[in-house]
């Protein structure tokens, strides 16, 4: 009597067991000898490749998910999971490349949404990074990694009472973390030091103290001589200018690239190969971020420039009364 030769699915049983036994090496060596036999076995792809992954062969598991992908082009987890692929080996443009082709055939994958952030802060791209991880847990709401990796993000960019938000929600999700435990504490320390503004007569200006100067402790309040409140006023201005001149180039930022990238994605949208309009939607995304870059400059500059003028009309008021300065 003959044995019947086994078949796949017999294979990826037995891999099964091995994987519910806690035996990767084992799982490993099953999976390794189905693709052998059977090369165009998607699951066997997939589930070698999710091994992989796990146990940090990362190389090893690009290449698997790669074939996977010629294997299912059809399935956008393949691309995702090749995105985390790439990232993990720090190869973060093909990971980009990978992840934006995952979107544009599926918009709502969290998932993508939050490797594309990872990738695109790699970069350096800050800005689109953050929209990236917000469109994440607007698809999931529960993803507490993608909370973390904002307010990392949002910290990176110098917006540390974002980060606090962020991580106080990551706690909430997941009160173990002693990554968004730190990430909190180093956020509520920057953001209190952002209270405080460098005047240009070298000293700091805390805000808080000035505005306690009509308090019943008005001997310990803070005053500014005339001097240092005409040096202030020519910050003032000079903020100003710095403004008007970022103003310029965001029209400019406008003008030359964003609308021309519009126009662009627009004409080649109805393309039936999402793989050939997503170069041009890249390039809406980059311009976008230098779009967002420079219109956080001039937010930043006039936030500068009102809490001059704040402090400069606090410190003015009552300003008969006779104090000195520390």
């Amino acid at each position: 009597m003959t044995t019947s030769p086994l078949t796949a699915e017999d294979y990826c049983d037995q891999a099964q067991a091995c994987l519910s036994a806690k035996d990767l090496p084992a799982a490993m060596a099953i999976y390794e000898k189905v693709i052998e036999h059977f090369p165009d076995h998607v699951g066997a792809h997939e589930a070698l490749a999710a091994i992989c992954f796990a146990l940090k062969d990362n190389s090893r598991a690009v290449e698997l998910f790669k074939r996977m992908v010629a294997l299912a082009p059809q399935r956008t987890d393949a691309l995702v999971n090749l995105g985390a692929a790439y990232n993990r080996i720090g190869n973060f443009n093909d990971a980009v490349r990978s992840l934006r082709q995952a979107l544009a055939r599926n918009r709502k994958c969290a998932e993508a949404y939050y490797n594309l952030g990872f990738a695109e802060r790699a970069l350096g791209q800050l800005s689109m990074a953050i929209a990236a991880f917000k469109e994440a847990i607007q698809i999931n709401p529960e993803m507490w990694e993608a909370y973390i990796n904002l307010g990392l993000t949002q910290l990176a960019l110098n917006s540390p009472a974002q980060a606090v938000q962020s991580f106080e929600r990551a706690l909430r999700l997941r009160p173990e973390s002693r990554t968004a435990r730190e990430g909190l504490i180093a956020a509520r320390h920057k953001a209190e030091h952002a209270k405080q503004a460098i005047s240009p007569f070298g000293r700091l200006v805390d805000m808080d103290k000035i505005a306690k100067r009509d308090s019943e402790n008005e001997e310990h309040a803070y005053f500014m001589s005339s001097e240092e409140r005409m040096l202030d006023r020519q910050t003032s201005h000079q903020i100003a200018m710095g403004i008007e001149q970022s103003s310029a180039v965001l029209m400019k930022t406008l003008r030359e690239e964003l609308l021309p990238a519009i126009q662009s994605l627009a004409h080649h949208i109805n393309e039936p190969d999402p793989a050939n309009w997503c170069e041009h939607f890249e390039g809406l995304m980059q311009s976008r971020s230098r779009l967002q870059h420079i219109v956080s400059i001039v937010a930043s500059r006039i936030s500068a420039l009102q809490a001059h003028e704040d402090a400069l009309t606090r410190g003015g008021e009552g300003s008969s009364n006779s104090a000195s300065l520390p």
